[in-house]
């Protein structure tokens, strides 16, 4: 059975107001509307910006081209526009279905159902669930790359995941992908596999993790613990005085949102003051040229739980916490350290922060996923590796194996040996059994001759003179009496087995000995 090729989305553009990340381009509506988005692990929608998002500023020239939205007709677009396809179908305003517990609010989108386009052969998706967005906490529009559909209860509506969408139309092997955020202090684009991975961006193997059961904070980790290297303070460990910490990966996030006392401690290592408006914290440019001098680091260790064994270590750079905020957060661009305070401990998550120096790869069929190293080294060919969907059975191998073959080959051995072996050993004996003949001819000629044929049997009882061999059963060779003269002779014509070979021959090359009258 065949399947089709993943799906290799690459990123082609950096946005953002809270950082500078990759994006991925996607078209909308019809006639199609493009835009670049984030990819987000923590739904299963498209999530578009529309013009609303962008009304609230006195100046909202350059907003839509911020918020990743292209051109649509020849002129600058501030959003996607639901009016303009003749494809949308409205459902209504309904709360997002991920992300609005991280900023306390109640965030809401417009959604619909329209066609969309993903993939590099711009195949229509049909159907698909969008919301467009306004909030200034979603500034892009994100590709959801959980496998959740959307339930609209009061519209009895289900539209399916992207992803199953996907797999639906035959457009990937499996509920599947393997994802790289990019990094832009590297010049690193971002790359998106779905229905397979990318192998070559797997610094190691990683581990292997099971997804959880909560739809929007799937992908659970347990961090063991975060120690920061090379600071304004040295080396330190922000984990020692806390229990090991459950977060969720959400590619959907910028931020790494952390216990209170964690951001704190890391706050005093490289610098920084924290902001009561915004709830970020602020990069002090005398300590940060400092820090960059320093080069430090904060690793992150990994496990499934907080009992397992088998972890990773993922190493995050300082430049990875160097980041620019700018519109709808400060009013004008400023340097920040992307952590926030989580007001409990089921809102700890590892934003894209976090994901620019790990590689992630999801296979929701499995309910499994991997978490490892970033390699920074990119191949002139990306390996792209297949996730085949959880049905497939593989082939029964119809050749041998290795082992069997060796098996086979040892088997036709010993047979062969014993072959030769048997072989052998009957002619030996048949050579041995003709040496033998040789002999008992030669001690013939040499023996007296009875007066009583040797294959007949003496019937009773009968006197012999003194000189004459008592011979009742010749044929079984039994000898009962032997006259004294005649023993030698007799005892010459028996077999000699026991000779060796050359000595059987020098006695039948030296001929019959002459008879003595």
């Amino acid at each position: 059975m065949t399947f089709p090729v993943p799906q290799v989305l690459q990123a082609n553009e950096w946005l953002g107001n809270d950082g500078n990340w990759s994006t991925w381009e996607i078209a909308a509506g019809t006639p199609p509307q493009r835009l670049n988005v984030l990819p987000s692990t923590s739904h299963g929608e498209i999530w578009l910006p529309v013009p609303e998002g962008c009304t609230w500023l006195t100046d909202n020239g350059g907003c839509g081209p911020s918020r990743g939205v292209h051109d649509f007709e020849g002129v600058e677009s501030l959003g996607f526009q639901t009016n303009a396809s003749s494809t949308w179908s409205q459902i209504g305003i309904y709360e997002l279905s991920a992300g609005g517990d991280l900023f306390n609010t109640v965030e809401s989108g417009l959604y619909g159902l329209d066609t969309v386009s993903v993939a590099s052969d711009a195949r229509n998706i049909t159907d698909q669930a969008i919301a467009g967005i306004a909030t200034k906490d979603f500034w892009l529009g994100s590709m959801g790359l959980s496998q959740q559909a959307s339930d609209f209860a009061v519209a009895d509506e289900v539209a399916e995941s992207l992803l199953n969408n996907m797999k639906r139309l035959n457009m990937t092997p499996s509920v599947s992908f393997g994802l790289a955020v990019g990094t832009s202090y590297d010049a690193l684009q971002g790359s998106l596999v779905i229905g397979g991975f990318d192998k070559s961006l797997s610094q190691d193997p990683g581990i292997s993790i099971p997804t959880s059961d909560n739809q929007t904070r799937a992908l659970m980790v347990s961090v063991q613990s975060i120690v920061a290297t090379n600071t304004l303070q040295g080396t330190s460990s922000l984990t020692d005085d806390l229990p090991s910490l459950t977060m969720a990966i959400d590619s959907g996030v910028s931020q790494l949102w952390l216990p209170p006392a964690v951001c704190d401690e890391l706050s005093e290592l490289f610098g920084l003051s924290y902001d009561n408006q915004t709830g970020l914290y602020l990069a002090n440019d005398t300590a940060r040229e400092q820090l960059l001098g320093l080069s430090p680091e904060v690793t992150f260790t990994l496990s499934a739980n907080a009992t397992s064994n088998e972890t990773v270590s993922i190493v995050l750079p300082y430049r990875a916490f160097d980041l620019m905020a700018g519109v709808a957060i400060f009013n004008e661009t400023t340097r920040y350290f992307p952590i926030r305070r989580a007001t409990n401990d089921t809102l700890y998550v590892l934003g894209r922060t976090f994901l620019q120096e790990a590689y992630l790869v999801v296979d929701w069929e499995r309910a499994n996923f991997t978490v490892s190293q970033l390699s920074h080294q990119r191949p002139a060919n990306a390996e792209i590796v297949p996730i085949l969907p959880v049905s497939h059975q593989p082939p029964k191998p119809t050749g041998l194996s290795a082992g069997a073959i060796a098996g086979i080959v040892v088997g036709i051995v010993v047979v062969l040996a014993a072959v030769i072996a048997g072989a052998y050993f009957f002619w030996w004996r048949k050579r041995r059994s003709k040496r033998a003949e040789s002999v008992d001819e030669g001690d013939e000629k040499s023996r007296p001759i009875s007066p009583y044929p040797q294959d007949k049997k003496t019937e009773g009882p009968a006197e012999l003179g003194a000189d004459t061999t008592l011979l009742t059963e010749a044929d079984s060779g039994q000898v009962h009496e032997l006259h004294q003269e005649q023993m030698p002779h007799q005892l010459m014509s028996t077999q000699v087995y026991e000779l060796p070979a050359e000595m059987v021959e020098r006695e039948l090359d030296a001929g019959p000995k002459p008879r003595k009258d």
